[in-house]
């Protein structure tokens, strides 16, 4: 009996351990994914060029009455970007709010990017958390970030990140 329940207990480990891997692993690619071109406007330009378009649009501050958050939209070909800077005081900061790829030549990381099979992602990423047959694609989410796969039939055509929006 003993050696039954110290079976179950080391599976049970097993397979927490590999929940918590692909937990893991699709953290560490969508944070990966977010900032592989910059944490800011300013680090994207310098490491991509000009963008082909931008678009900035001030959104009142949730929090700071005559104050604004900004979100900025950078367009380059197969690459659309944009970034928040959120107002908090000293605290302010900019990041990554969404990345979409659809341009082939644009390497991601963990080998994953556009023109990749079904079968690859889910070699690297497990399975999805939301599956869209309709729509073509499969989601994974860590915490409130998550990542689209879009496919047309088994192959990746694009590849959306969303960042936190508070």
């Amino acid at each position: 009996m003993k050696r039954t329940a110290a079976i179950c207990l080391v599976l049970v480990f097993i397979c927490v351990g590999t929940v918590n891997a692909q937990d893991d692993t699709i953290c560490r690619f969508i944070q990966d994914g977010l900032s592989l071109f910059g944490q800011t406007e300013a680090e994207m330009i310098a490491g991509l060029g000009q963008p082909e378009k931008t678009d900035t649009q001030k959104l009142a501050s949730m929090w700071y009455e005559g104050e604004f958050d900004v979100v900025t939209t950078l367009w380059y070909p197969g690459l659309y970007l944009e970034t928040l800077y959120l107002y908090q005081q000293e605290y302010s900061c900019e990041y990554p709010l969404m990345v979409d790829v659809t341009d082939p030549s644009i390497e991601m990381t963990r080998g994953l990017g556009v023109g990749v099979s079904r079968e690859q992602v889910w070699d690297v990423l497990g399975e999805p958390m939301m599956v869209s047959p309709e729509v073509g694609y499969w989601m994974y989410e860590c915490e409130a970030e998550d990542v689209y796969f879009y496919f047309s039939g088994d192959t990746v055509n694009r590849i959306a990140f969303h960042g936190y929006f508070p």
